[in-house]
Formats: C-alpha cells, structure tokens, sequence
C-alpha cells in the first residue's frame, strides 16, 4: 500500500493520528498498526482514542459556528424533560419552515448527547438555549448555570 500524507496543518489532528485512522479504515488491527507505526499497542489505542476525541471536538466547534449564524433559537430551563425540548424544538422548527429532518425518537437521542453536560437522566439541570440551523441540525448555543 503507497501511504499518501495529509497535511494536518491547522487541524485538531496529528499525522500519526490520521496514520492510526486511516489504518484503522483499511482494517488493519492494533498490532499491524504498531508495527507500521513504530509503537505499541497501547500507543495505537491511545493515538486512536485522542484522535476520535478531536474529530468529535472538531464536530461540535463547527456546530457551535453554525449556531452563531442560526436564527432559531429555544429556550430551554433547568428541569425541563428531555422529551418537551425534543417537542418545542419540533414546534419552532415548524414555525420557522425547517425540517429537522429525524424522527422524535432519533432527535430525542441526539439531544442526550448535546445535553450530555446538562442533563441528569432525562431533565435538564441547567438553563440552555439550543440553535436550530438552516438544515435542520440542532446545537447548543448557550449555556447558563441555573439558580438552586
């Protein structure tokens, strides 16, 4: 195989991350990764896991830009059910002509991840204030401790 390199200059990975990645992608396994790589095995799983945690820092930062330009945005408070942000999101969505283009189901999953630091089980525990873009993606725009 002819390894091509990427330029990662400006980006939130490394070469050896996309080495790790790109390998991964082939189907090559943690020991052949290694060994292509110089490293152990252990320093695969290490590369690879910080990778994914930039690919996903990465995601959200672009999310958040995108939020920045967004015209809709919902309110939602501190103990607030996970399934009524799911609903005024649905109904402002509406107002504005935008599809979220998922199910109730899906959307409900996806805001557990973006609520993930706000949220214990299925209530919000603080004040937010979700972006809905042009497409129909959902992100959380803002953030604010609430008074207990």
């Amino acid at each position: 195989m002819v390894e091509v390199s990427q330029d990662v200059s400006g980006t939130f990975l490394t070469e050896r991350q996309v080495a790790v990645i790109r390998r991964r992608e082939d189907g090559a396994t943690d020991e052949e990764i290694a060994t292509a790589l110089d490293t152990t095995v252990a320093g695969v799983e290490q590369l690879e896991e910080t990778a994914l945690e930039n690919i996903q820092r990465a995601y959200r930062t672009v999310r958040v830009a995108e939020s920045l330009r967004s015209d809709v945005r919902v309110q939602a408070e501190a103990g607030m059910a996970l399934l009524d942000v799911v609903r005024e999101l649905r109904s402002a969505g509406d107002l504005a002509g935008i599809q979220l283009g998922t199910t109730e189901s899906r959307l409900h999953d996806e805001l557990a991840e973006i609520l993930e630091p706000v949220r214990q089980n299925n209530t919000l525990t603080e004040d937010v204030e979700l972006a809905i873009d042009n497409d129909g993606a959902v992100s959380l725009a803002k953030r604010s401790q609430s008074v207990s």
